[in-house]
């Protein structure tokens, strides 16, 4: 609207704008059409992403004690303190037996206190992408 009102010449009915000595500037209706089409679509999608990522969440807040019985990533050694990655996010955990978890390993929270996890390491074995897929001899 904006547009067309700064370019497009439209005067107030019963209004006549006295003439102005300058050079005469005008932008093409389809122009200004398509630059608001572009922006309007680009502010839909916008709002639709920012919606979706208020959506994809879990349907309840993650508290520490929602997070007792799950599996997590060591991405700071626990010595016996460090950071565990938990249903992406990071959390400041401790080796609940005292004992050094290297990083990358799998760990289990046993329990919560404030918002410091209690960990160990998880009794499954850590399973890897190559390890238990057969190999095949070329032929």
């Amino acid at each position: 609207l904006g547009g067309l009102l700064l370019f497009g010449g439209f005067t107030l009915p019963g209004f006549t704008p006295e003439p102005i000595e300058a050079p005469s500037l005008h932008v093409n209706p389809w122009v200004v059409g398509a630059v608001t089409a572009g922006l309007t679509a680009t502010v839909v999608l916008f709002l639709k992403s920012i919606a979706a990522a208020r959506t994809a969440g879990t349907s309840a807040p993650t508290t520490p004690t929602s997070l007792v019985g799950q599996m997590g990533i060591v991405t700071a050694a626990l010595a016996p303190e460090g950071a565990v990655h938990l249903r992406g996010e990071e959390w400041h955990a401790v080796s609940d037996s005292g004992e050094p978890i290297a990083e990358g390993e799998e760990v289990l929270v046993s329990s919560s206190a404030g918002l410091t996890l209690k960990v160990f390491k998880s009794p499954l074995p850590h399973e890897d992408a190559d390890e238990g897929s057969p190999e095949v001899e070329p032929a």
